[in-house]
């Protein structure tokens, strides 16, 4: 899903997993209500048949992926909370 709204793509999911937290329901994709697939296939169709929707969803999809998601965004947050523990084995409590 990640890989998918970095290239600009909205999504359609299931609500199973960390897809919920990655797709924000109608506005970077669809996440279903069920696990059904004729629910899913009316959601893609949805999607498919709707050029502007796909794009304003796309472009969404793109700057929350950028935002949370990105490589960049992960090594400063792995960064910042292995510092974070650095110091509190140090016995910095207040890091």
């Amino acid at each position: 899903l990640i890989e998918a709204q970095l290239n600009g793509l909205p999504s359609v999911s299931t609500p199973a997993g960390s897809a919920p937290e990655v797709v924000i329901n109608e506005e970077n994709g669809f996440v279903s209500k069920s696990f059904s697939a004729l629910e899913l296939s009316q959601l893609v169709k949805k999607l498919s048949s709707n050029p502007a929707l796909r794009q304003k969803m796309g472009t969404s999809a793109k700057i929350r992926a950028k935002k949370f998601f990105s490589l960049e965004k992960q090594v400063t947050d792995h960064l910042i909370a292995y510092t974070h523990a650095i110091e509190i084995r140090k016995g910095n409590r207040d890091a």
